[in-house]
């Protein structure tokens, strides 16, 4: 049944490029929610070790995932690409890539920021992404620069469309370093090493065959973002925890 599925899969596309070749159109998107299609961005040793010097921690939210075969490395579902169409010669190159209602939260002591609904614009060779934090969306914000350490790879396996391309070199931005030093309160001191670090590489892969349950491509909101306590709920907490110690002391003592 897969096959069969897969099969009809590989003549929608093949067809919806005639069609765009056939009209003289030069662009193409192809939407990736129900079709086997990840960018893995996995976090350079340099960046895991600076991280946990901030004392910061990485967490995946709306439909990213880690992978759990990496140190520090997370799947964001790829929902949908739009490629460039040459005609003469033929060519097919890729112009920007979604990753929508996938987000990372990146948490500092009681401050965070979550990177949401991921955009890699190859023209401009920049990784976007809303950020949020304190309750405040910036939509489309640049926040890497990259290489493309390899040549976008492209073929048919049987009748579906396979794409294969990594970037590496991932260094902030100064809007991605402003947003993080404001969000986690960073020093300067901790700053200056993330204005040259290389945060590591953005795997991307895409398969024609199905995923099911398709993905979902609703975009990670505010509203998604996991509740932080309050202030004043951080104080009682700590007064709980401090209450809890001095009964188990006592209990210890009896």
């Amino acid at each position: 049944m897969l096959k069969v599925l897969s099969s009809k899969l590989g003549f929608a596309v093949l067809a919806v490029c005639a069609g765009c070749v056939s009209t003289g159109a030069s662009a193409l998107t192809l939407p990736t929610t129900f079709v086997q299609a990840d960018a893995v961005f996995n976090f350079s040793q340099d960046a895991v070790d600076s991280l946990a010097a901030a004392r910061t921690t990485i967490s995946p939210l709306g439909n990213s995932f880690a992978v759990a075969s990496a140190t520090q490395a997370f799947d964001l579902p790829v929902t949908k690409v739009d490629v460039s169409i040459g005609l003469f010669p033929p060519s097919l190159t890729p112009v920007s890539g979604e990753s929508m209602g996938s987000a990372l939260l990146i948490t500092r002591g009681a401050r965070s920021l979550a990177l949401a609904n991921f955009q890699i614009d190859f023209n401009n060779e920049k990784v976007k992404a809303d950020i949020i934090t304190n309750g405040i969306t910036t939509k489309g914000v640049s926040i890497y620069d990259f290489d493309v350490a390899s040549p976008l790879h492209i073929g048919l396996s049987g009748w579906t469309l396979n794409m294969t391309e990594q970037l590496n070199h991932l260094v902030l931005t100064s809007e991605g370093l402003t947003a993080f030093a404001s969000a986690l309160n960073l020093s300067r001191v901790l700053q200056a090493p993330l204005t040259t670090l290389d945060f590591g590489t953005i795997n991307i892969d895409i398969k024609g065959a199905l995923r099911l349950p398709p993905v979902s491509d609703k975009p990670f909101t505010v509203a998604n973002m996991p509740a932080v306590p309050e202030p004043s709920t951080w104080v009682l907490m700590a007064l709980g925890l401090v209450g809890v110690a001095v009964i188990a002391r006592r209990q210890r003592a009896a």
